[in-house]
């Protein structure tokens, strides 16, 4: 027994050693370079916003526009911030067997609305809450690479290797220092004109987590918006006044406010969505026994 607590000590403070070091590790979306070229980003953004007005986003100075009340201020934020240590340091072990396999792609739907709990405020850390949809992406570009490595070294007798910049692939390296960590926050960014549609930005992003009439079901792909082009699912709208972040009406009601509920919720939102499935499909073979076999 002693050896085994000791052993999940060690395994924990290696994680926490691990969490600790984000900024230091290129691999992680928190590595201080991606922070620090966001942050330029949305210095130069304040600036060409000051030129044209005395504030910017109603904010007088760089560091309330980088930190506006109407978000910081705001409890799903601090509830972001919340959940962010919570899944860290003790949800990382409590919900390992949990977030795995069938059950993460039967709820990676509902699970998707916790990453948009909240219409009002939006900030970085909210990408944390997107763990099962996270593990189902991971899984997908694994077998994918995988599955591209074993064609190309089948053909070429070799398996062909990524240009990397300190150890990430260079698209994603590119991907995180022009905005990444703008995605989950407050500050609007699109491209210009036709460039919207072929890279990515943190507007594209914005409006897929909109509750908007004309915003749902749009924009979703990750890093190339090209993929909704072809798919029709694209939308990029000239400014923001319409992304309003959330859920729609019908799906109010489910409060996700505390840490708990939002790893409970979408797991009792699942169980709604396939029992009335197996009930009516229950009813439907009941009817057709009483067709086939009509009482005397």
């Amino acid at each position: 027994m002693t050896q085994k607590l000791k052993s999940f000590v060690d395994s924990f403070l290696d994680h926490v050693m691990r969490v600790v070091a984000y900024p230091v590790d290129p691999n992680n979306r928190i590595f201080a370079l991606y922070l620090l070229s966001s942050l330029v980003i949305v210095f130069a953004i304040y600036l060409v916003k000051r030129r044209k007005s005395d504030e910017a986003d109603g904010e007088s100075s760089f560091v309330g526009c980088l930190f506006p009340k109407r978000v910081w201020s705001h409890p799903s934020a601090w509830l972001d911030v919340r959940y962010f240590f919570f899944h860290q340091f003790i949800g990382h072990f409590l919900m390992l067997g949990l977030f795995a396999g069938p059950a993460a792609l039967a709820c990676s739907w509902t699970i998707g609305e916790v990453s948009v709990h909240d219409p009002s405020a939006a900030q970085p850390l909210v990408r944390w809450k997107g763990t099962v949809v996270a593990f189902v992406y991971n899984v997908g570009i694994g077998m994918g690479s995988g599955a591209v490595a074993g064609l190309f070294f089948n053909m070429m007798g070799y398996a062909p290797s990524l240009p990397s910049l300190l150890g990430v692939p260079i698209l994603m390296f590119l991907f995180n220092v022009v905005g990444y960590n703008l995605r989950h926050s407050h500050v609007w960014l699109r491209w210009p004109g036709v460039w919207s549609k072929v890279f990515p930005s943190p507007a594209h992003h914005h409006v897929h987590h909109s509750c908007h009439p004309n915003h749902l079901d749009k924009n979703f792909a990750f890093m190339f918006p090209l993929w909704d082009v072809l798919f029709g699912t694209y939308i990029m709208p000239e400014d923001n006044k319409d992304v309003k972040f959330g859920v729609t009406e019908k799906d109010r009601g489910n409060e996700l406010d505390t840490c708990v509920n939002l790893y409970v919720n979408p797991f009792k939102d699942a169980w709604r969505l396939y029992r009335p499935k197996r009930q009516s499909t229950a009813e439907t073979h009941a009817e057709e026994e009483i067709n086939h076999h009509p009482a005397e």
